[in-house]
């Protein structure tokens, strides 16, 4: 089995490898946002996140992109996590979380009323998950996003990042 893997940054550039990363070739994305994070749940489906609320996703291995987001809020997106085939969560600008059920056609939005960004999210099952932002804040959920925890600061001016 070949290896297959992306990375993302400024104006939109995406590039792929197929063989461990040897060989690097860019993708057309058709944005020009940065791209902060990509995260892929098998070899062919993935999904992308940047500044200017973009998600994009992939169905062919990153061969195409295709936005995913139809939500008009002005929001950068950070970072993102897939759960299953159906179910993304993606974390972003003014403490923002975005939450899918069905593969990124719909999001359900949530923001935690604070202007710090949330960076990171990871979930070790479908249930059981954190996001970290700006300044230490950190915060759990236990019912796979429905709920967050009160932010706790760990560390002031620290910040996780992936």
């Amino acid at each position: 089995m070949k290896t297959r893997a992306g990375s993302a940054g400024e104006s939109g550039r995406l590039y792929k490898t197929i063989n461990g990363g040897s060989d690097w070739y860019p993708v057309n994305t058709n944005v020009s946002v940065f791209l902060n994070y990509i995260v892929f749940t098998d070899q062919n489906t993935g999904i992308v996140t940047g500044n200017n609320k973009t998600i994009l996703k992939t169905t062919d291995s990153g061969i195409s992109w295709f936005s995913v987001n139809k939500n008009n809020a002005l929001l950068d997106f950070h970072s993102a996590k897939i759960l299953d085939k159906d179910n993304y969560i993606v974390t972003g600008t003014e403490s923002s979380i975005y939450t899918s059920s069905n593969a990124g056609a719909s999001w359900d939005t949530m923001s935690l009323g604070m202007p710090n960004p949330l960076l990171t999210v990871e979930f070790t099952d479908h249930n059981t998950g954190w996001v970290s932002g700006c300044c230490g804040m950190f915060l759990k959920t236990t019912n796979g996003g429905l709920n967050w925890s009160p932010e706790v600061y760990l560390t002031p001016d620290f910040q996780f990042i992936q």
